[in-house]
């Protein structure tokens, strides 16, 4: 073979080299371009699921970091329930040592309660055997003195007398004395003290402190406060007494004078009655009219009658009058003699 010939021959295999070369070429760009399109897909996937990822990491690392406070808080609290408990066990173990410090003071206190219990007993025992000794001698002290003292709140004693007036010995008359305070106060009187009376008996008691001294001199102020109190009611009873003496001497007055009416009347119709028996007229009675005797004109029987009956009324309500009020005031009896001139 000639040169030609393998020239020819390597033409024609370069030839089919050259296009397997570049259906090589071109299969190999496809698969470069293939490569790099599934590539790139790839890396977005991948840059998708990065972005995926770091958002799913950023709400786990939100996630862990609530869970490490919530952790956090419990432990807090549980330590702080711990020292709760733990305070509480210490106050339980405390309360039951005071517990048992109580019980027994409980015990003791009950020891001793029972003991004054049975001492009050024995000196409640004494002191009513005592009172039933004393009782006598103290009606007999108080009879004897005219005192009686009542306690009449804590800090208030009533010192009453009686035996103080000869015209009535059970009568009584008391002062109360306030001793409360810094200085004794008389809080109360009855009979009523005036006012310069009270400063002086009060003066009295807290500048000497003599309760006998001070008791006789409120015995003697109540005694003439009371007769003079007793002494201004009959006062005011006398005055009361001589108006109804007087009421009853007007009343006895107008009866008078209503029986004098009434005899007056009783003569004109005498004398009318006389004078019809003469020449005037017979049964006619004449009444006067004011004319001294000149043109009397006769009066009727009947008003004569009337007149007479009228006074006799009035002097019977009077009489009444005069009755009612003595039953009224039994004290002031009405005397006979009035009773008979009425």
């Amino acid at each position: 073979m000639t040169s030609f010939d393998d020239f020819g021959t390597l033409q024609t295999r370069m030839n089919d080299l050259t296009v397997d070369f570049d259906a090589y070429i071109n299969r190999t760009r496809t698969e470069v371009i293939t490569s790099k399109q599934d590539h790139y897909g790839r890396v977005t996937e991948l840059k998708s699921r990065q972005a995926q990822l770091e958002m799913e990491i950023s709400a786990l690392q939100q996630k862990e970091k609530k869970v490490k406070d919530t952790i956090t808080r419990t432990l807090e609290e549980l330590q702080v329930q711990q020292l709760k408990v733990e305070e509480l066990r210490l106050k339980e173990q405390a309360q039951l040592r005071e517990r048992e410090e109580l019980q027994k003071q409980m015990a003791i206190s009950l020891q001793q309660v029972r003991q004054a219990e049975d001492s009050l007993r024995n000196q409640k025992s004494d002191l009513q055997a005592q009172m039933l000794r004393d009782h006598p001698e103290l009606a007999k002290f108080e009879h004897y003195l005219g005192l009686r003292i009542e306690a009449i709140k804590e800090d208030c004693v009533r010192f009453i007398f009686y035996n103080v007036f000869w015209n009535d010995v059970d009568r009584e008359v008391y002062c109360q004395l306030n001793v409360g305070e810094d200085k004794y106060i008389i809080d109360g009187t009855s009979p009523v003290l005036e006012a310069e009376v009270l400063n002086r008996m009060e003066s009295l008691l807290n500048d000497n402190k003599n309760f006998g001294k001070f008791l006789k001199h409120v015995r003697e102020e109540l005694r003439d406060a009371a007769d003079k109190e007793a002494e201004k009611v009959e006062q005011d009873a006398e005055r009361e007494r001589e108006k109804e003496r007087e009421k009853e001497d007007e009343k006895e007055r107008e009866v008078n004078a209503g029986v004098a009416r009434e005899e007056a009347v009783v003569d004109e119709a005498d004398k009318e009655h006389s004078a019809g028996d003469g020449p005037i007229s017979v049964g006619a009675e004449t009444e006067d009219n004011g004319t001294d005797g000149k043109n009397d004109t006769p009066a009727e029987p009947e008003k004569v009658t009337e007149m007479v009956d009228a006074a006799k009324s009035e002097e019977i309500t009077v009489q009444q009058d005069i009755i009612e009020e003595s039953v009224e005031s039994p004290n002031e009896p009405m005397e006979e003699e009035e009773i008979s001139s009425s």
